[in-house]
């Protein structure tokens, strides 16, 4: 019963943030119409973002003089154009850009700390990271109060499984969200946690702790995934080729690839002999090494590379049977960004792969590879 409830919810929102559609006139202006086609702002911006959370960037002006604010759902514009920056609303906040510092404002337009930081970066779990005047990263919560003191010369954009990688004196290690040092600064670089696990680096070579600090697989790798583990599994690299580790440092599938990619949706990019494919959990190569360049699988579908009659490369997408259900039409996949986990994605996000047929010719297509607005 909580989950239809939840699901019921989540229709409703996802409803009244979608009906607004983004479109773009044929001089390259921006507007927003209803669901019913009726124009709510007419084309005569910059720029207009997706919605998020209820609201979307817009700009007026060209670079460099572009100026940012936001609109919510009905098309209101919340605050003056006068932003150099914005980001996405989350948690109820936004970081913006005034004079080369940064601040927040609410969902009524309301800037809420004063313009006090050399960087900012968005709410997570009532928290965010942010970079003081004196060049110091720290964290605080929503009354601006730090929690976090400012002591780190660098530290990651969010806490993944509520830890965050921070650097001192050319060092790496981590902390949790209450600032306590759960592995010392004393590696040369790490990733973030996933699974409970993170590469870090030392002496050049990588190995992994746990989410106690703790070394539990010895460093002897080359290359692995920034991203750590993934069902289990997770990428690394010995003299040369790749293969996949288990939690137990034990290998599961060989080191006899020139490259791999992290594994997404159950499936792993692969490149073999100078081509790409796709291989399972347990190694069983899937899709066979024909495709030039491959990113991973979203919502069910992966960009491929291939070279057409005209020895052109061009992208489209296949399906885990290996079947390509959108035709090698483009000149490449832009990049998405999933607003949640910070994954940059280049494909299906929200069933909506961005794609490009030129430098100036940039659209969404669906799943069917039909173009829809943004």
């Amino acid at each position: 019963m909580r989950l239809l409830l939840m699901l019921a919810i989540l229709i409703v929102f996802f409803t009244t943030v979608t009906a607004q559609k983004v479109f773009k006139d044929a001089n390259g202006s921006y507007g927003l119409k209803d669901n019913n086609g009726k124009i709510i702002l007419k084309p005569t911006y910059t720029f207009i973002r997706s919605f998020v959370d209820g609201f979307a960037a817009i700009a007026i002006n060209k670079y460099p003089n572009i100026k940012w604010s936001f609109i919510n759902t009905k098309g209101q514009i919340i605050t003056p154009f006068k932003y150099d920056k914005i980001d996405f609303f989350s948690e109820g906040l936004a970081v913006v850009k005034l004079n080369k510092l940064y601040s927040y404002i609410n969902s009524l337009g309301k800037e809420v700390f004063g313009f006090i930081f050399l960087e900012a970066f968005g709410f997570h779990q009532n928290i965010a990271v942010v970079k003081n005047k004196n060049g110091k990263y720290g964290v605080i919560n929503k009354q601006g109060k730090t929690v976090v003191n400012y002591k780190y010369d660098n530290m990651n954009s969010h806490f993944t499984e509520g830890l965050a990688w921070v650097t001192l004196n050319n060092k790496v290690g981590f902390i949790n969200a209450k600032g306590i040092e759960v592995a010392a600064c004393i590696y040369d670089d790490a990733g973030n946690f996933n699974e409970g696990m993170a590469p870090v680096k030392q002496n050049g070579k990588w190995g992994f702790i746990n989410n106690k600090g703790k070394v539990v697989i010895p460093f002897q790798y080359d290359v692995t995934s920034l991203n750590s583990f993934n069902n289990g599994l997770v990428k690394v690299k010995i003299n040369e080729y790749y293969g996949f580790i288990n939690k137990q440092g034990e290998e599961v599938i060989p080191f006899i690839y020139e490259n791999v990619d992290d594994f997404s949706e159950g499936l792993a990019g692969f490149l073999k002999e100078g081509k790409y494919g796709f291989m399972d959990l347990t190694g069983k190569e899937i899709i066979k090494p024909i495709y030039k360049y491959t990113w991973g699988f979203n919502n069910g579908l992966a960009a491929v590379e291939v070279e057409n009659e005209k020895k052109e490369n061009k992208w489209g997408f296949i399906n885990k049977k290996g079947i390509l259900v959108i035709p090698a039409l483009y000149s490449s996949i832009l990049p998405q960004q999933n607003k949640h986990t910070h994954k940059i994605i280049f494909g299906f996000y929200k069933n909506k792969a961005y794609v490009s047929l030129s430098d100036k010719n940039n659209f969404y297509i669906n799943n069917k590879g039909l173009k829809i607005s943004d």
